[in-house]
């Protein structure tokens, strides 16, 4: 009886031990072809990869006029206020800090904002998790993308997030310009 206990352990930890080299080796080749995809990406459409130069020139050039023909619709006043500052949507990743906070972790990362052009729309739309109604303008850095709800109309919208992992979208601010007015603190300021 004990013999079969202990074959059956033996079993069973070469079974976990297999399993978990499997894992960790797909793991280390997902990483690797991800990056390999980003290094072709880089190289060949640079102003598509965040924190590249030619990405960051876009801040400069937005084109709400295509962005406009795209939705069938013109952008709210507070969206274009906000691409006109272009120190703003170039800002390093902050955290927003909503009025009803009440600790550390009710706090949002705000990693990057989305440059406003043609290229916008190919990386955006189309998409399973946004409509024509939900303009994206901002991501958390993560799983969650902060967007628009333009269903309402108007010229200051709320805020949303979507996040991706559980798939489920939460209103965040009543307007945008709410959302824009909240606290801010760098996540990075150990970096500087």
């Amino acid at each position: 009886m004990l013999e079969v206990l202990t074959a059956g352990f033996f079993y069973i930890v070469v079974i976990i031990g297999t399993a978990t080299v499997f894992l960790k080796v797909v793991d280390w080749q997902r990483d690797r072809h991800n990056e390999r995809l980003y290094e072709i990406l880089k190289r060949e459409h640079p102003e598509r990869v965040y924190g590249t130069p030619e990405y960051e020139a876009r801040f400069s050039h937005p084109d709400l006029p295509a962005l406009e023909k795209h939705l069938g619709r013109p952008l709210p006043a507070e969206l274009k206020k906000l691409y006109a500052d272009t120190q703003t949507m170039l800002s390093k990743p902050f955290e927003v800090i909503p009025p009803d906070s009440q600790s550390p972790d009710d706090n949002l990362p705000l990693n990057c904002f989305f440059p406003a052009d043609a290229h916008a729309i190919t990386d955006l739309w189309p998409s399973d998790d946004f409509t024509l109604d939900q303009l994206p303008f901002a991501t958390d850095g993560s799983e969650g993308v902060y967007y628009l709800d333009l269903q309402q109309g108007g010229d200051d919208p709320a805020v949303c997030l979507y996040y991706y992992d559980g798939g489920f979208h939460v209103e965040i601010a009543s307007s945008l310009s709410e959302f824009l007015a909240w606290k801010r603190i760098s996540t990075f300021d150990d970096l500087d």
